[in-house]
């Protein structure tokens, strides 16, 4: 069973989740990639004011939102390709250690990798991305991507560690090393937007976080 589209709160706008006055819809455009990406959300995030996943999915022509650890509807693993690239830091065991025998990493700044087909992103908390890393079987073994060269920014969640990023945002920067800057820009305008956006519907200033994303 299909899981019914996601309904927000509040009188929320249904596309960002802003309310009215700061909906943000009209300003995302709609940007043709080339390369399809896959995000798996925890279910968790589904209801977060603050999640990124849903923007990126409204703004890519090739993008395909999908749910992880909902009871009512399962995610079909069948649904998440088994070739392609893991957009995640680095390999890391159980434990949340770095693996050296784990999945081998590469870094984006080097070029694109050989050979590429499918982009899966997982969007959740550092901890639940790490477990879902694990869990899914169709990406447990999935080479990584990864980008050591990212600037500060606003951002609205405190980054857990070096070289994490919110979802919307990391995609953009790998879209941009894998496309080129015409694809990368304009969503990572729409995070930057998003930002801003959101810390004027809370009346609060932004915070600019360094050379580590959350």
């Amino acid at each position: 069973m299909e899981k019914p589209p996601e309904q927000p709160w509040e009188n929320r706008c249904a596309g960002c989740f802003l309310l009215p006055a700061f909906c943000i819809c009209s300003q995302i455009p709609k940007i043709p990639n080339r390369h399809k990406v896959f995000i798996v959300r925890h279910v968790r995030e589904h209801r977060k004011s603050t999640n990124t996943a849903r923007l990126a999915a409204r703004a890519l022509e090739q993008c395909k939102l999908l749910t992880y650890g909902d009871r009512d509807y399962p995610l079909d693993f069948d649904s998440v390709p088994n070739r392609g690239y893991l957009l995640f830091p680095e390999a890391l065991d159980h434990s949340g250690r770095p693996d050296p025998n784990g999945p081998p990493v590469h870094d984006l700044v080097q070029g694109p990798p050989p050979a590429f087909e499918n982009l899966i992103v997982l969007d959740g908390t550092w901890a639940q991305a790490r477990r879902m890393s694990h869990r899914l079987e169709p990406v447990a073994h999935m080479p990584r991507l990864s980008f050591t060269e990212v600037p500060p920014r606003a951002r609205l969640r405190r980054p857990p560690m070096a070289n994490t990023s919110a979802t919307l945002e990391a995609i953009g920067h790998a879209l941009w090393y894998l496309e080129g800057e015409t694809i990368g820009s304009p969503l990572l305008q729409v995070f930057d937007r998003f930002v801003e956006a959101y810390y004027s519907q809370c009346n609060k200033p932004r915070k600019i976080s360094p050379s580590r994303l959350s």
